[in-house]
């Protein structure tokens, strides 16, 4: 028996406290509020940064100057309820099990300090052992044996070792172990295909242990072990990670709102499908021009006329009053408020009678985002048509396009979904000889050899231009510039030379001397020394080497040096001499 030396805190009713003023029950909440801090501070959370949707995982206990001497602690990885005690500081905690059970298999286990029985293991009545029970599947005799005092083993199929302690330890016989008394036996384990044929892999045990992460066991009707698939979770986000629900199982789709799910060609293929409002009428789609090797473009579906419901979103700096003009011009107006860390706050008054104009009012300055929805939902439908009114099919929700044909793109993001883009995917072409010596079908790609030709891309525009080799201008042999820098910062700016005459960088060479010297440099050129600079390659490299030095063959740009070249460096430690040089060709 112990005396209870605990302290049970004063608490108020909850608040507020409807008609007494609010001033008179802020001193209660304050009561209230540092009542509940010991809770909180004692509280262990499984993901700490939205706590709404959290689940509480650890509990600590203690004292007054160490509140977390003790604490326990659901163990999501091994699946383990445990009881610890802080062998650090409160501010360094350093966890020591000393009680764990296992959530799978229901097994406890105690730590190094042992489990200690009042009237002890030994004494007139053994009281570790008020039962003794065979079970199992050899089970034979049913009847329990109370309150015994000694148990015995048949010699012939068990004998006792003891451990470093003294305590006994029962073992099988070799006969039971090699199947002789019925019990243990070996059992040969052989892995299987999908279609069932045999795998090389087998195994010759008497044990055979599943993963817990993929396996659970079960007892059947018979007690025998049923082995079982474990399912794996998912998790589901919203794209702005406002709602995370972490390792589910089920992912359900409220048909209230506009879902409904099919299934797909493919049996393992759930289609999910929306219901939306209906928009403004659509515009009508331009004709294809005749391409050479593919037929005129469809014309867009024209939209059906309709109200809808719609959705303003608008962000606010810091403010006691936030004025949103919306013009949704309907009624009711929906709203939502969320702080700039997108909590939900409640303003101190909202005003929604403008049909246009909302007005949010706080007590304090506050900056934060506002979403407004007015209208009412209903199903949209869409004629879809040839331009010539060759085919038309009316009273549509779902206009599929052919993958083979065309790609659809658009925002992921359900608040800014208002276009969609279709686009016509590459049709394969026909490469051939005028004499028909060579033809080849179906090409995605027609490669120019590099002996006879060049390909250059026309600015701004998406055709490339095809050359001939010999119209390319012929570049000198390798020629180079080098800069040494003594004692080199980390915001060096260095010019090196200029290049007028179409100089082609064709490699970078950097070195260094020093003690473990490490620097990060980069090459900028621009016809404007005082401007920012063209990166040859972008965001720098980092040099460390102090013998052959640091080569640099790959470019960010096409290595074509226009006017002052200059070196920057933005860190370096260690450094006592940096060398870097530049070899570029040049036309003749």
């Amino acid at each position: 028996m112990s005396v209870d030396d605990t302290t049970q805190p004063e608490f108020y009713s909850p608040w507020p406290l409807l008609g007494k003023k609010f001033s008179k029950q802020l001193g209660e909440i304050r009561i209230d509020t540092e009542a509940l801090h010991p809770l909180s501070r004692a509280a262990g959370f499984d993901d700490g940064t939205k706590l709404r949707n959290s689940a509480l995982q650890a509990w600590e206990g203690g004292e007054l100057d160490f509140h977390n001497k003790w604490r326990s602690y659901w163990d999501k990885t091994n699946t383990e309820v445990k009881f610890q005690m802080n062998k650090g500081t409160v501010e360094c905690p350093v966890w020591d099990t000393f009680l764990t059970a296992d959530f799978e298999s229901g097994l406890v286990t105690i730590g190094t300090g042992g489990l200690k029985v009042d009237s002890g293991f030994y004494g007139n009545v053994l009281t570790a052992l008020e039962e003794v029970a065979q079970v199992g599947r050899f089970q034979i005799d049913p009847s329990p044996f109370y309150n015994v005092t000694k148990l015995f083993v048949e010699s012939n199929d068990f004998y006792f070792t003891a451990d470093k302690d003294g305590h006994p330890i029962l073992h099988a016989s070799d006969s039971l172990r090699s199947g002789g008394g019925g019990g243990l036996s070996n059992v040969t384990i052989t892995t299987t295909d999908l279609d069932g044929s045999l795998t090389p892999s087998s195994y010759a045990t008497d044990k055979l242990t599943f993963d817990r992460e993929d396996f659970y066991l079960s007892p059947d009707s018979a007690d025998k072990p049923v082995v079982s698939l474990a399912t794996r979770g998912t998790t589901v986000k919203q794209s702005n990670d406002l709602a995370v629900f972490g390792e589910i199982e089920t992912l359900t789709f409220n048909r209230d709102d506009g879902f409904y799910v099919t299934q797909g060609s493919d049996s393992k293929e759930s289609i999910i499908n929306v219901t939306g409002a209906s928009g403004a009428a659509g515009a009508k789609g331009d004709t294809g021009d005749t391409g050479a090797a593919g037929a005129a473009g469809a014309a867009g579906a024209d939209g059906a006329d309709g109200t809808g419901i719609g959705t303003q979103v608008q962000s606010f700096t810091s403010a006691v009053e936030w004025q949103f003009a919306h013009n949704l011009g309907k009624q009711p107006v929906l709203w939502s408020a969320f702080d700039d860390g997108l909590d939900a706050i409640i303003p101190d008054k909202v005003d929604v009678s403008d049909p246009n104009t909302a007005y949010f009012y706080f007590l304090n300055a506050t900056a934060g985002t506002a979403i407004l929805a007015s209208g009412e939902a209903q199903a949209f439908y869409l004629t879809a048509k040839h331009s010539d009114d060759s085919a038309v099919f009316p009273d549509l929700q779902v206009i599929s396009f052919n993958v083979d044909d065309f790609y659809l793109h658009g925002s992921q993001d359900p608040l800014n979904t208002d276009t969609v883009g279709v686009n016509l995917r590459s049709r394969r072409i026909t490469v051939r000889q005028t004499d028909f010596a060579a033809s080849f079908g179906d090409v995605d790609v027609v490669s120019f050899h590099t002996d006879g030709f060049y390909v250059t891309q026309n600015d701004g525009e998406r055709e490339a231009i095809v050359n001939l080799q010999f119209d390319k201008p012929k570049l000198t042999e390798e020629e180079s510039k080098a800069i040494n820098i003594e004692n080199p910062g980390a915001s060096e700016d260095l010019s090196i030379f200029h290049a007028s005459n179409g100089e082609v960088l064709t490699s970078m060479v950097a070195v260094l001397t020093g003690t473990t010297p490490s620097i990060t440099w980069t090459i900028r050129t621009d016809s404007n020394r005082d401007a920012t600079g063209t990166e040859v390659v972008t965001g720098g490299t980092a040099t460390t080497s102090e013998t052959t030095g640091d080569v640099v063959t790959s470019f960010s740009t096409d290595g074509v040096l226009a006017g002052h070249v200059w070196l920057e460096t933005t860190a370096q430690s260690g450094v006592s001499t940096l060398s870097v040089t530049l070899k570029y060709t040049k036309p003749v």
